[in-house]
């Protein structure tokens, strides 16, 4: 098997490749090697521990996720593992809601299907600054092959972050308008539709959330 490891190249805030070519397992348990590396350097407190992982629709995310989850669990890191498929804005409110050192979100944003990738997040939830993935980065030179296990299990917490999350969009949303707006006759697009809305989540991992929102508000 050929090293590709040496492809790996970070952008601003994390790392994208092609599924089967860059982005490999190995590759992805290496990135996670030193991302141990960097949070040992970064001397977290036991506070702040935790890592978050999410995961997008893409082919395989869940089982990147899971590698990735085991390589940290390996290192002492605790994982909260997202439970399903969930778009990056929940990962990052999952990241500071449950007070974690940082995030990671399994995922190649606006990429074409073949590419997967690895964000970090902050834990502040907003988006590494270029010298932590820079940071990150530079441990990947002195992360080898037979420096990092991955165990099964390990200190994993599986957790459903929508629900958390979608209590606090109620605290940014007035859904009592757009339920009182659905609610009016006057509102209403026919007899059979009601108050409606075209909605395409384009086969991303917002899927039915909006969606779902919407019609517990009458829509």
């Amino acid at each position: 098997m050929n090293d590709t490891s040496s492809a790996i190249a970070f952008g601003t805030d994390g790392w994208r490749g092609v599924m089967g070519e860059t982005f490999t397992e190995d590759n992805v348990r290496r990135v996670a090697a030193a991302f141990v590396r960097w949070l040992s350097e970064k001397k977290t407190t036991s506070a702040e521990t935790a890592v978050a992982i999410g995961y997008d629709g893409r082919k395989d995310s869940r089982h990147f996720a899971e590698l990735f989850s085991g390589v940290l669990t390996s290192g002492g890191i605790k994982v909260l593992l997202s439970a399903s498929i969930v778009p990056t804005p929940v990962l990052s409110f999952a990241t500071k809601h449950f007070h974690c050192a940082a995030g990671v979100m399994i995922t190649a944003s606006h990429n074409p299907p073949k590419y997967n990738g690895v964000k970090f997040k902050a834990s502040y939830g907003g988006p590494f600054m270029s010298e932590g993935t820079k940071s990150v980065e530079s441990f990947l030179s002195s992360v080898k092959h037979r420096n990092f296990t991955v165990s099964a299990g390990g200190n994993v917490v599986e957790m459903d972050f929508l629900p958390d999350y979608l209590k606090y969009l109620e605290s940014l949303i007035d859904f009592s308008l757009l339920r009182s707006f659905a609610a009016d006759p006057k509102n209403r697009v026919g007899k059979l539709f009601g108050t409606s809305v075209l909605i395409d989540s384009m086969g991303g991992a917002g899927q039915t959330i909006l969606e779902d929102i919407l019609v517990q508000c009458g829509w």
